[in-house]
């Protein structure tokens, strides 16, 4: 299997070395030795991915193996060399462990060109992600792209309805973990846009010891710079802390590093932005009470998350509360996913608010994450986790000691796929399907000229359709053939069921009210307002005689002042034009108005015409 002996300290596994560089699948023993799958460059990748993440990691779960010497590859920190390196014929012997030559002037052809490799790798510690905007470069901008960097830079990055708010910890269900999970989002936004402008290294606290003197900064146990991320240690920081940091960066940093000072007010700003107007003045308050030294963004930034999540224990144990409680089957759709999405943030979370001294994870979080998986009602995602848990226990009777959970990343994981792959087998059957979403394209109805309609709204729950009587049918798309004495009879029948339920709630009800038109409405014997007829007939007799009356002037004083000017004007020589004589006017008026209303418009208007 290998070549030549190994050394050693290094364990060799049991795998199949030449299938591993060969990129082919793992050979095994026997057809009862279960094994992965999976090449042995994959096997690799997983081993060297679950040592970059550290003990914080197996970000991806470990193969099954037969041998615990298997598993050695893929344990926390582990990532082994599958095989150990030989030296050359003739060389010195190692002095202590095993020695990796590694040649000067290796390149490799990526997107067609050819690319050098470094003689030694980067530390990946002090990687820095690309970045939009260099803060070296900042004073070398000319006025335009300085104030397109600043407008960028103070900007919105979350949406103007999706602000930094203050959180609420009495929402029901998964009130507090959507509130959770949104505010991770939030930080995260907020942090990716500070280091694409180059101006997050002001979130960075560090901790001095000597702030007016030395500027000394403390050390850790293992001699490096104490140092804390504000987007996720603000849980076990002071604002003592963060104001002292940013006194330390204004009076030790900014001399020779200006652009400090303009990072410190361009997150200011930023934050400004991005926060919530009642919010902000709170925080705007306790903020002034620093020392202008202490003040800058990041104190902005801490004052701000710290009203909108208390990190306090009772805070932490009634979000420790929500996720044990939490039930799949009572989110929309039993959708896993967002489950995960809610476990996650959670645990994130309760991760930030731990200190080396006070951990808010419970012992048991591992198992309580499994059981959560199995309040879905879909049977055989319950079952697949339900023989976790009873594997685990097995075992555990089986050899002693306590049963080994999986970890929480893990069964959030597994729990991911497992749901992704019964859904696009069409396995998901619930007890509770997903409710139609406003993203969702709602079918259409065509209308016969070429047009469609908007789709009927879903019935709330419990009504029944009038004609054919079946819950969840809405009379509109019922397929069956109208039956109108049946839909009026159910019609009667729901208004009356509703009518009781008014009287129920709200005891008796006013006999008469006003509409909007200010017509009268009564209340019938159905218990509907209506229209009241006596008052409208009443309103309509008063509305005729006033217009008569109103006519009536308008008639007889014409008549006076058609009498006078035929009088005063009958010497001339052309008669003027005819008339109706106002004997006739005054007699049609006295008669019945309502009658002769023609007669009096044509009165009327041969008046105006004659003057």
């Amino acid at each position: 299997m290998n070549q030549g002996n190994p050394a050693p300290d290094v364990v060799v596994t049991d795998l199949d070395l030449g299938a591993a560089e060969s990129n082919t699948p793992i050979k095994r023993r026997n057809k009862n030795d279960r094994r992965s799958t999976l090449g042995g460059s994959s096997l690799n990748a997983i081993a060297l991915s679950n040592e970059l993440v550290g003990e914080d990691g197996n970000h991806f779960p470990i193969p099954p193996s037969a041998t615990p010497a298997g598993r050695t590859l893929f344990g926390p920190g582990g990532g082994l060399p599958l095989r150990p390196n030989v030296p050359p014929a003739g060389a010195p012997p190692a002095a202590t462990g095993v020695q990796h030559v590694i040649p000067t002037g290796r390149t490799i052809k990526i997107d067609g060109r050819s690319m050098t490799l470094a003689p030694i790798a980067a530390d990946k510690d002090d990687f820095i992600p690309g970045r939009l905007w260099d803060k070296t470069k900042r004073a070398d901008l000319d006025p335009e792209q300085l104030s397109v960097f600043i407008k960028s830079a103070t900007g919105y990055v979350l949406s103007k309805t999706n602000k930094l708010n203050v959180l609420s910890l009495k929402e029901d269900d998964e009130g507090v973990l959507k509130h959770v999970h949104n505010l991770k989002s939030q930080l995260k936004a907020l942090e990716d846009h500070a280091i694409n402008h180059d101006i997050v290294d002001v979130f960075t606290i560090v901790s001095a010891h000597d702030l007016l003197q030395t500027g000394n900064v403390n050390k850790t146990s293992d001699g490096a710079p104490e140092t804390y991320n504000l987007f996720y240690d603000y849980p076990r920081l002071h604002p003592a802390d963060v104001g002292t940091s940013n006194a330390w960066y204004h009076l030790w940093l900014s001399q020779n590093q200006p652009y400090i000072k303009d990072n410190m007010r361009y997150t200011f700003e930023m934050l400004h932005s991005n926060t919530d107007e009642k919010l902000w003045s709170k925080c705007l308050e306790d903020y002034e009470e620093y020392h202008p030294t202490q003040q800058g963004g990041p104190l902005m930034f801490f004052l701000i998350l710290k009203r909108i999540q208390n990190s306090s224990e009772s805070a932490c144990d009634h979000l420790k509360r929500k996720v044990i409680t939490l039930k799949i089957s009572k989110l929309e759709g039993e959708n896993v996913e967002h489950a995960v999405s809610l476990i996650k943030a959670a645990y994130s979370a309760l991760l930030s608010a731990s200190t080396p001294s006070r951990s808010y994870i419970p012992e048991d979080f591992a198992l309580k994450v499994l059981e959560v998986m199995l309040t879905s009602s879909n049977a055989e995602f319950t079952r697949i986790f339900q023989t976790e848990i009873s594997e685990a226990r097995r075992i555990a009777d089986k050899y002693g000691g306590q049963p080994e959970w999986p970890t929480v990343t893990q069964t959030l994981n597994q729990a991911s796929r497992t749901y992704l792959r019964l859904v696009q087998t069409d396995q998901w059957d619930t007890a509770k399907k997903p409710r139609s979403s406003a993203f969702v394209a709602q079918p259409t109805t065509s209308t016969g000229s070429g047009s469609t309609s908007r789709p009927s709204r879903p019935l709330p729950a419990g009504l029944k359709c009038f004609n054919c009587e079946r819950e969840g049918c809405s009379l509109t798309s019922c397929p069956q053939p109208r039956d109108e004495a049946k839909i009026q009879r159910n019609r009667r029948a729901f208004m009356d069921a509703k009518r009781q339920r008014d009287l129920a709630r709200g005891g008796s009800r006013p006999q008469t009210k006003t509409a909007r038109d200010g017509s009268r409405l009564v209340l019938n014997e159905r218990g509907l307002y209506v229209h009241d007829a006596k008052a409208t007939r009443k309103a309509k007799k008063k509305e005729q005689r006033q217009l008569v009356a109103r006519l009536t002037e308008q008639v007889s004083a014409l008549a006076a002042q058609l009498t006078g000017t035929s009088s005063s004007t009958s010497t001339t020589t052309s008669p003027p034009a005819p008339v109706a004589p106002p004997a006739t006017v005054a007699a049609a008026v006295t008669t019945d108005v309502s009658a002769h209303r023609s007669d009096i418009r044509r009165a009327i208007l041969s008046a105006f015409q004659q003057k």
